[in-house]
């Protein structure tokens, strides 16, 4: 069954095979098909292994992940110019430095 929306138009990613079933007539026509071809060597060299994911159900992500650290920030850094910043923007947008520019 597939699934529409208010308007009455088809939502994207339903299942339209949604409880129905396959006839056995198709069944052997699908089994006919793939009768003689072999699975990947890619999968076969995978089974068994354990996934990525197993066991890690329930793990809390670290208290630091993804925060701040306040005790290397601004002048407390080692790479601090003595924000320098303003000077730079004030000097890059100025007419004199533009004029330099197309002059070299």
């Amino acid at each position: 069954m597939t699934k529409r929306n208010l308007r009455g138009q088809f939502v994207k990613g339903t299942n339209g095979w949604l409880g129905k079933h396959h006839t056995d007539e198709t069944k052997e026509k699908l089994r006919k098909a793939r009768k003689g071809s072999k699975s990947p060597q890619v999968s076969k060299a995978l089974k068994g292994r354990m996934p990525w994911n197993k066991g890690l159900k329930g793990v809390q992500t670290a208290w630091n992940k993804g925060k701040k650290y306040p005790q290397v920030a601004g002048k407390k850094n080692p790479n601090w110019k003595g924000g320098i910043t303003p000077k730079i923007v004030s000097l890059r947008s100025s007419v004199e430095y533009h004029l330099w520019r197309e002059a070299i």
